[in-house]
């Protein structure tokens, strides 16, 4: 399936911790906003931040936001586990997500 690519800067946090299920307390660090699957089952559709069918925000400001997240004196701890993607996929097929 073809999907277009939009590059949005990224409001920080770039690490948000998860509140739900089995993933609660973790940090989550979210690559992109929808995805180009567009799998009738999924759950992160129904988000009213979700962009439109066929339409994948990514968020280009995101290894400089995390950087200085981590790096930043005030944070008291580094994150031990941060999940991936929790609302789209990891790997879509699309060049410019992948790099």
């Amino acid at each position: 399936m073809a999907f277009e690519v939009l590059q949005r800067e990224k409001r920080p946090p770039a690490l948000k911790r998860c509140s739900f299920g089995c993933l609660q307390g973790l940090h989550a660090l979210n690559v992109t906003n929808g995805c180009g699957h567009c799998c009738v089952y999924c759950y992160a559709r129904g988000y009213q931040q979700a962009p439109p069918k066929g339409q994948v925000e990514l968020y280009v400001n995101l290894p400089e936001l995390l950087a200085e997240e981590l790096d930043n004196p005030r944070r008291r701890v580094r994150p031990c586990l941060v999940v991936f993607n929790t609302a789209s996929d990891c790997f879509q097929p699309h060049p410019e997500v992948q790099r």
